[in-house]
């Protein structure tokens, strides 16, 4: 096993292998763009802040001064925890493609984890979408599985199943799940198709004898 696998499911919070054999295909996370665009809007709050204390430090008045200074540093303060917890659930929230299911894993806040998953047998539609034009310049979307009975969570647009928010290369990560679950689903129907041959065999023999 690679060290990158090892990796992985040494994740306390990833559910255990179903099979020794079962294999990492893909780890992917929220586009990184994403994250750089919410620390850009963290911080222009700073900057904003920064380029007001030239107009303060232009009164020469050091109470003044100081005292904007002193509130100014603490904003920086509280933008940086909130960046922090920010990117804590960034790379805490990740999507697992692996050789047999698909593990979800949702980090919304800073004590609160989601952890689901499915097969592939469950899954009966494979579809990605690009809201917007940054989804298209920038490349990332959501992919989104439809998926048999309620293994997944319902959306805010009734979806059923899994939804790997905001994604990069969406219609790449699509494609390959697609192509794993319609190789499942030939596998499940060789393994009925001999399953009734041999049922049949059976019947046969039974005829032949009597």
């Amino acid at each position: 096993m690679h060290n990158f696998d090892k990796e992985i499911w040494g994740n306390k919070n990833l559910p255990n292998k179903t099979t020794e054999d079962e294999d990492i295909i893909l780890v992917v996370r929220e586009d990184l763009a994403l994250l750089i665009l919410k620390a850009i809007g963290l911080y222009l709050v700073f900057f904003i802040l920064l380029f007001f204390r030239l107009v303060v430090s232009a009164a020469n008045d050091y109470v003044w001064v100081s005292l904007y200074d002193t509130a100014m540093y603490t904003v920086a303060t509280v933008l940086t925890i909130a960046f922090l917890m920010v990117f804590h659930n960034y790379y805490l929230s990740l999507q697992v493609v692996t050789s047999e299911r698909i593990i979800d894993i949702d980090q919304p806040s800073l004590f609160r984890r989601e952890t689901s998953s499915t097969v592939y047998d469950k899954i009966e539609d494979v579809t990605y979408k690009k809201r917007n034009f940054l989804n298209l310049f920038l490349n990332y979307g959501d992919v989104i599985l439809q998926t048999a009975g309620r293994t997944g969570q319902e959306d805010s647009d009734g979806i059923n199943g899994f939804v790997f928010n905001n994604v990069p290369n969406p219609e790449e990560i699509a494609q390959l799940i697609s192509i794993r679950q319609q190789a499942s689903e030939k596998a499940g129907y060789d393994d009925a198709a001999a399953a009734q041959a041999k049922a049949l065999q059976k019947i046969i023999s039974r005829k032949t004898l009597v």
